[in-house]
C-alpha cells in the first residue's frame, strides 16, 4: 500500500459496504491497489449476506467422523445405587448415581409395560445427549425409553467433555464402589 493510501486504509471497508465518504470514493476510483482491496472486501460482504442452509444430518455426522476427537472422554461408573438388590436385579423403580471423579449424574429407572423409562438431568445447560433415538428433553431434564436395561447406554456431550454412560445392567453389577 502506498503512503498516499494510508490515510484511506480504515475507510476501505466503508467503501465496500457503500457508506464511504466522498474523499475515499475519489481515492479508490483513482488507485488500482485500493480498488483491488475494496473489490475483495465487497466479495466478503456479499458472501456474508448470502442465505445459509443447514447441511443434512448425515453430512454433518460424516464430517464429524473425519475430525479427530479433542474432548476429554470419561466413562461413568456406579457411585450409588438405591432401591435395588444387585443380586436379585431390578424389580421395581430404582435410582442410580453414576459419574467420574469430576462429575456425577443421578438416573431414575422405572419399569413400564414395554420396558424401562430412564430419567435424568443434564449437569448444566451446555450438555447434549447422544446415543438414544427417542430422547425427550424438557429444560435440564431428559427422558428416554428402552426395551431392557441393556439398551440404556448413552453419552452426554459438552464442548470439551464426553461422558459415556454404560447400560444400566452393567452399572447395576459394577463392583467398583
Amino acid at each position: 500500500m502506498k503512503d498516499a493510501c494510508n490515510q484511506f486504509r480504515d475507510s476501505l471497508a466503508d467503501m465496500a459496504d457503500g457508506t464511504a465518504d466522498a474523499a475515499t470514493v475519489a481515492h479508490v476510483n483513482s488507485c488500482q491497489s485500493c480498488l483491488i482491496i475494496v473489490n475483495d472486501l465487497k466479495m466478503i460482504v456479499a458472501r456474508a449476506h448470502q442465505e445459509w442452509f443447514t447441511a443434512p444430518s448425515e453430512w454433518i455426522s460424516a464430517a464429524k467422523a473425519l475430525m479427530p476427537e479433542t474432548r476429554k472422554i470419561f466413562t461413568c461408573h456406579r457411585l450409588q445405587l438405591r432401591g435395588i438388590a444387585p443380586a436379585r436385579g431390578p424389580v421395581d423403580e430404582f435410582q442410580i448415581v453414576v459419574g467420574t471423579d469430576e462429575l456425577s449424574l443421578r438416573l431414575m429407572a422405572t419399569p413400564t409395560d414395554t420396558g424401562w423409562n430412564i430419567m435424568g438431568q443434564f449437569p448444566s445447560s451446555d450438555w447434549e445427549m447422544e446415543g438414544q433415538p427417542n430422547v425427550t428433553i424438557s429444560g435440564p431434564r431428559f427422558q428416554f425409553s428402552a426395551k431392557d436395561l441393556s439398551e440404556t447406554a448413552f453419552e452426554l456431550v459438552s464442548m470439551d467433555t464426553i461422558l459415556q454412560v454404560p447400560p444400566m445392567n452393567r452399572l447395576i453389577r459394577d463392583d467398583s464402589i
